[in-house]
């Protein structure tokens, strides 16, 4: 099992809190590598392309915001924050999850512990987002860790 897959409502919210709820998010430092999401249609949500995970957890945590797209990914503190462009380098890397959003609707997220892939489709399932997933290694169509 590589990670999982649905669908979020295309509208304000706070749908990364939601996915990510019960996963201790402080534990990592989160890379923002591509993200075009909106406190409102003038102020960013991400500020900065590295954020801790108190920082991130707040951020995260505002009651509304909306996600164009965004690349989100999870390294251990103190690790090298890698370049990753194929499922292999996030494989080769420190990083422990990646969260891709792509057009404001679709979630694609790669995670190396199974326990983290089936708290997110749990989260997915309470939270009734639609056509949830898991990607395989026979289903998996990205070939590249990008959303734009």
């Amino acid at each position: 099992m590589r990670g999982i897959e649905f669908k979020i409502p295309n509208l304000y919210g706070s749908f990364i809190s939601d996915i990510l709820n019960g996963i201790s998010v402080e534990q990592y430092v989160w890379k923002i590598s591509e993200d075009e999401a909106y406190l409102n249609m003038e102020k960013s949500l991400f500020l900065t392309e590295v954020l801790t995970g108190q920082d991130f957890k707040e951020t995260i945590c505002y009651p509304s915001y909306y996600i164009v797209f965004a690349n989100l990914q999870a390294y251990p503190n103190g690790s090298d924050l890698n370049e990753l462009n194929t499922y292999e380098d996030f494989l080769k890397s420190s990083c422990e999850i990646v969260i891709l959003i792509t057009d404001s609707i679709f979630v694609e997220i790669y995670a190396k512990d199974e326990k983290i892939i089936n708290k997110i489709k749990y989260n997915a399932e309470q939270c009734d987002f639609k056509e949830i997933r898991y990607i395989t290694d026979k289903n998996d169509c990205r070939t590249v860790f990008s959303v734009i």
